[in-house]
C-alpha cells in the first residue's frame, strides 16, 4: 500500500510540472556609422553567440539554459588588410524580461591598422534586441 502512494505522488507531481523551452531571439538593426577617418569604405557586419558566427542581418534563434551567453558584435573594413573592431557583451538570461523584447545598444571602434591613416578611427553604433521566449512543450 505503501509503495503505491508513493508511486501515486510522484506521478501526480510529474503531471503537475510543466515543461518549457527557452530561447532568444538576436535581432539587428542596421549599424549607423558615428565616426570614420579615413579608415575605410567597404564594410562587413557580423556576430557571434556562444562562438557561432551569424550575419547581421539574420535572426539568430537559440535555445539557451540560465547560464550567461556571450555576444560578440563585429565591424570590418574590407581591404588587403582588414581591419576589425568589436564589441563583446554578457546576456544573462535571467536578467531578460521573459515574452519581451529587451532592447541594446553599443559603439564598436575600428582602428586604421595601416598606411598613411593608420591610427585613424571609425565608430559605429549598433542597436539590436533580444527576446527571451519561454515556452510550454507539454
Amino acid at each position: 500500500m505503501y509503495k503505491k502512494k508513493v508511486l501515486s505522488i510522484f506521478v501526480l507531481l510529474l503531471l503537475s510540472t510543466k515543461a518549457y523551452t527557452q530561447s532568444i531571439e538576436v535581432v539587428f538593426e542596421q549599424p549607423i556609422q558615428l565616426i570614420n577617418k579615413s579608415v575605410g569604405k567597404e564594410w562587413s557586419f557580423y556576430y557571434s553567440i556562444n562562438d557561432i558566427h551569424y550575419s547581421l542581418y539574420s535572426k539568430a534563434k537559440i535555445e539557451v539554459d540560465k547560464t550567461a551567453i556571450t555576444l560578440k558584435i563585429y565591424a570590418r573594413e574590407e581591404d588587403k588588410i582588414p581591419d576589425i573592431g568589436s564589441s563583446i557583451l554578457t546576456i544573462d538570461p535571467k536578467e531578460l524580461e521573459i515574452n519581451t523584447t529587451n532592447r541594446y545598444v553599443t559603439i564598436i571602434h575600428v582602428i586604421e591598422n595601416g598606411g598613411k591613416y593608420k591610427g585613424n578611427e571609425a565608430q559605429w553604433k549598433m542597436y539590436f534586441s533580444i527576446n527571451y521566449m519561454k515556452q510550454d512543450t507539454w
